[in-house]
């Protein structure tokens, strides 16, 4: 009978040796998805494995420049500007125009063949106009982890699913899709991605598929158990029984809240045991260049402390567990599809004129984003904007070009920048807040709730936030059509987040709102006049979403997406993977 690690051997186009050693050296690794921002310079400024770059300023106010840089410093967001144009042109540039061009871009980049069914996927995309017809690189992440599960084991853990509550069901079977679920007063999300995938399901092989009804996945995946299972994959090999056992008993890592994800010399981790210092700016600021790299909280610890996602000390369990999830942290196990809520194909209409825009950035929002109770409701992400927004109090040292120096640091009060700049504030009442303890009670007290806006308040301003709730932001999409420059701080990465280039589509921000400003000065100028900032480029960027949404975001690209994500974990459910990988 034949082996499961003999499988392998068409699966990936090749013979090679399997290792049956679980901490045996690597073999050179597959390119792991072009999209990816290498670890370099922007510019003058050096980029931080944390994926933000960072400026120096000295104790009289002056930026200092990198070792080996000469001449004035010029502002470093036009360097992120200039790179995030270059790599969205480099990407649409290098795209597949064939199947076998395809096929060879796969193979580079995942070092396996494409699964079965990819020759009608790549006639699908094409055939609905799919511009990134490579850029997976999500899929991948998600996916190859549980390619060193032994097929029976996965098999296993599908079936476990079945009984997951709060869930539903999709049954692929001989060309036909029905679904079950659990007992749920909305079935909107079910229907959604019902209608997402009917139109190719007759050519779908057969297979189950559990997805949650949650807004968010719970768990996180031990980072040296993604290695060591991803590494297994790509050497051609399964993890044993014994390295499952290992990596997923919970006394081989004792941390029981997020940090379980991160290895011990993490930031996160060594922060947590007083190793390192709370983060703290001092002196110099950070702007962001990859804004994936930023949603890894093990090397950003300080969105633990500022983001409502972490607040509640909940144990977090590490195991694969293939679920299928619209929303889920970037460490999450889970398998990612397009979140559905809030999607609209409806025709825009007219924009308002970038010239009759205010020059402010504008949100509105309720207290979603935790359930507060009285000791913390202050620290979550939502909340912490309106205060930042509204308060009268304190300075903040903002860059500022200066035709003499080229970049100075100058502090200005936040009441100054708010009223220039800002125009955000929560709204209504408080809601998700614990009102035994008094939690409600205080929030009524201590924030001013603005009144609801109009729905179409928002597009009379240049800049709009979009912050998480919840979970994922059902309105990120909606906004990027609305013709603002979208300031987007989050940490949960989205379907298409390959696709969508940060300074290029839209502007990334920090989930402690610390580079807000910055942004700000730099596209609308400073507040006395006497730094003009870059409004064409502000209008350039919001240009660039609209395209982005018609082109790019559209029903057919998350049919593309999910076609694809099903073809590749009908794969990985079967007994035989070998017969489940397409073959040129």
């Amino acid at each position: 009978m034949e082996s499961e690690e003999d499988n392998f051997e068409d699966l990936f186009g090749e013979d090679p040796t399997v290792t049956k050693d679980p901490v045996a050296i690597p073999t050179p690794p597959p390119s792991r998805g072009a999209s990816q921002v290498p670890l370099k310079k922007t510019g003058s400024w050096p980029l931080q494995r944390n994926g933000k770059i960072s400026i120096q300023i000295d104790d009289t106010g002056e930026v200092e420049l990198p070792d080996g840089v000469a001449g004035k410093p010029r502002h470093p967001i036009l360097d992120l500007l200039e790179g995030a144009e270059k790599r969205w042109n480099d990407m649409v540039r290098r795209q597949s125009r064939t199947l076998p061009d395809a096929v060879k871009e796969y193979q580079k980049r995942y070092g396996r063949l494409p699964p079965k069914g990819f020759d009608k996927w790549f006639e699908f995309a094409k055939r609905h106009n799919v511009v990134l017809i490579d850029e997976f690189d999500q899929i991948d992440h998600d996916i190859a982890p549980y390619l060193a599960l032994k097929p029976r084991t996965m098999q296993q853990r599908i079936g476990k699913l079945e009984t997951h509550k709060d869930s539903f069901h999709l049954i692929f079977k001989d060309g036909n899709l029905t679904y079950t679920h659990t007992p749920t007063r909305d079935m909107t999300r079910i229907t959604d991605i019902v209608g997402l995938v009917e139109d190719f399901a007759e050519v779908l092989p057969d297979m189950e598929v559990h997805a949650s009804l949650h807004d968010t996945g719970s768990h996180v995946l031990r980072e040296d158990y993604r290695k060591e299972a991803t590494r297994k994959a790509d050497e051609r090999g399964y993890l044993s029984k014994e390295n499952v056992t290992f990596f997923e008993n919970k006394k081989t890592n004792p941390r029981k809240r997020v940090t379980k994800a991160c290895l011990d010399d993490a930031p996160a981790v060594l922060q947590e045991n007083g190793v390192l210092p709370q983060t703290t700016r001092g002196k110099s600021m950070e702007l962001i260049q990859d804004h994936g790299r930023t949603m890894n909280f093990c090397h950003n610890p300080e969105i633990l402390a500022s983001h409502g996602a972490f607040i509640w000390d909940l144990a977090r369990d590490s195991f694969l567990e293939p679920f299928f999830v619209g929303c889920k942290l970037a460490q999450g196990p889970e398998i990612l599809m397009p979140a559905l809520s809030g999607f609209s194909d409806s025709k825009s209409e007219a924009l308002p004129a970038w010239s009759t825009r205010k020059a402010k950035a504008f949100w509105r929002g309720s207290t979603t984003g935790n359930h507060f109770t009285i000791k913390d409701w202050k620290r979550s992400h939502r909340i912490a904007l309106h205060f930042l927004a509204n308060t009268q109090e304190g300075q903040e040292a903002v860059l500022l070009e200066d035709a003499k120096k080229g970049l100075v640091s100058k502090s200005i009060s936040r009441k100054e920048l708010n009223e220039r700049y800002i125009d955000i504030g929560l709204v209504g009442k408080p809601i998700q807040c614990e009102k035994k303890d008094g939690t409600c009670e205080e929030m009524t007290e201590k924030i001013d709730f603005k009144p609801r806006a109009a729905p179409n308040l928002g597009s009379q301003y240049k800049y709009a936030v979009d912050v998480d709730g919840n979970g994922w932001s059902q309105r990120y999409r909606r906004l990027l059509t609305s013709g603002s420059v979208i300031l987007k701080a989050t940490i949960f990465p989205e379907w298409n987040a390959d696709w969508l280039v940060p300074w290029y589509h839209y502007v990334p921000i920090q989930m402690d709102y610390s580079d807000l400003y910055n942004t700000m000065t730099f596209f609308a100028g400073s507040p006395d006049g006497s730094s003009p900032g870059h409004d064409k480029l502000a209008e350039k960027i919001s240009q660039n979403s609209v395209r982005f949404v018609k082109e790019n975001w559209r029903w057919e690209d998350m049919q593309a997406y999910m076609f694809r994500l099903l073809l590749e974990y009908a794969r990985l459910a079967a007994d035989d993977r070998d017969a489940m990988t397409y073959k040129p």
